[in-house]
């Protein structure tokens, strides 16, 4: 997840504190970036697979503005349903989603 960015307007200690906390809801592990280069003036996280989701083909979910309570709930059960490869992507949490370009994700998926 981004670490810092939200366009230096001030919000990112609001934004941060609920995305860092989402390892603790889950029990996944979390990895803050210093930048992802494609905010565009939000936050982006990147859910990965795990290795028996990346088996099954899953590939990881770049996502923007997951700050919402809402939006972090049902990533929260997203993760612990499986996440990318084993639980599909809920609906809420779609919404959210985008594809960034390849010279980010070659950077960043590995």
């Amino acid at each position: 997840m981004c670490q810092e960015c939200w366009a230096g307007d001030g919000r990112e200690v609001v934004g941060r504190v609920p995305l860092c906390g989402l390892g603790d809801r889950t029990g996944v592990r979390t990895q803050a970036v210093e930048c992802f280069d494609v905010c565009e003036g939000d936050s982006v996280t990147v859910v990965r697979p795990s290795p028996q989701g990346r088996r099954a083909g899953g590939r990881p979910g770049w996502l923007r503005e997951t700050h919402d309570p809402d939006v972090l709930d049902a990533v929260a059960s997203w993760l612990e349903a499986g996440g990318p490869g084993v639980a599909d992507m809920p609906d809420l949490v779609a919404l959210h989603a985008f594809t960034p370009p390849r010279r980010v994700r070659v950077v960043h998926e590995e």
